[in-house]
């Protein structure tokens, strides 16, 4: 009986996920239908520049396979350059395909068949990653906003980045404790700080792990700035920064397949925010995410039958 329930209220959660992202999605493209003139600087981007935005995306996403090799690596499972680099496209395609991040559920069941990694080790990943790059973010946000002066400017940010770093901080710092599971929160948080302590009782591991986690997240920041210089966008490097790093605060929303729609109304909306014009930022999100889909549904089809064969 629960089994049913369960099956009808993931058949529920797909529903509405697929209905907000279709809403969603008419939106977007009714609005740049109707304002022409926010897509005549897409016919100008250079060439160059493209490149360098695409080339900055693919480093992006290696990452996360860079991430996910060095922690099972800790399990004795060693990953080839394909395998590593082919789930983390395959997972970003998924994620598209499919609502609530159906992409990691393949690569957890690829680690699980090929490499006997247990679902549980894998959960642990997930939530030590997370923990790691929020610090990176709040951290980096802070930095951004002193160094150009614009902490007293930007008061409200600056108090969101200290209470994202002290709040993940508290989390590092504490003991290991095991919360009663009395609710998802609870559970959320058990898994976040045992995930955590494997990480932080391996030095070698946890400076690997921040390393290629500060990779990750500047090679984000660097693609935000060349998709605003591709469109002609006037916007200083610290304020690319403070976006890019805003906009991946919103990976933790996954409503829609992809995130789409909630990181474009994240990057319009902390555009505007900091000073800037948000259309301009709406059309930036959308170079970043044709440039972000061209790399991903080139390699990924290539990736998923290489994969699945393994599997077979």
């Amino acid at each position: 009986m629960s089994d049913k329930k369960s099956i009808s209220q993931n058949k529920r959660h797909n529903i509405i996920s697929i209905g907000i992202f279709i809403i969603i999605l008419v939106a977007i493209i009714k609005y740049v239908a109707e304002h022409p003139e926010l897509t005549n600087s897409l016919r100008q981007i250079s060439p160059l520049i493209l490149f360098y935005l695409l080339v900055a995306q693919i480093i992006f996403l290696a990452t996360n396979g860079l991430f996910l090799k060095l922690f099972v690596e800790k399990f004795n499972i060693n990953l080839s350059t394909p395998e590593w680099f082919g789930l983390a496209v395959v997972t970003a395609m998924g994620n598209y395909l499919t609502p609530f991040s159906g992409g990691t559920i393949f690569r957890a069941l690829y680690l699980n068949r090929k490499h006997v990694f247990p679902y549980q080790k894998f959960i642990l990943i997930l939530a030590a990653n997370y923990l790691i790059i929020f610090e990176v973010i709040g951290l980096l946000g802070l930095l951004t906003l002193f160094l150009s002066g614009q902490m007293g400017t930007f008061l409200w940010l600056s108090t969101f980045f200290v209470g994202l770093s002290s709040g993940v901080l508290f989390l590092m710092i504490i003991p290991k404790v095991q919360l009663p599971p009395i609710n998802r929160l609870t559970t959320i948080v058990n898994t976040v700080l045992e995930g955590w302590y494997i990480i932080k009782q391996d030095q070698a591991l946890l400076l690997k792990s921040v390393g290629y986690t500060l990779l990750h997240v500047l090679s984000n920041c660097i693609s935000f700035w060349l998709a605003y210089t591709a469109l002609g966008v006037a916007v200083p490097f610290w304020a690319a920064i403070l976006v890019s790093l805003i906009a991946m605060c919103s990976i933790v929303i996954k409503i829609t397949p992809g995130n789409l729609g909630i990181q474009e109304l994240a990057i319009s909306l902390s555009t505007s925010l900091i000073g800037f014009d948000a259309n301009e930022g709406l059309i930036m999100s959308l170079l970043i995410r044709m440039s972000s889909l061209l790399i991903i549904f080139t390699a990924g089809p290539i990736f998923s039958l290489w994969l699945t064969k393994k599997l077979r």
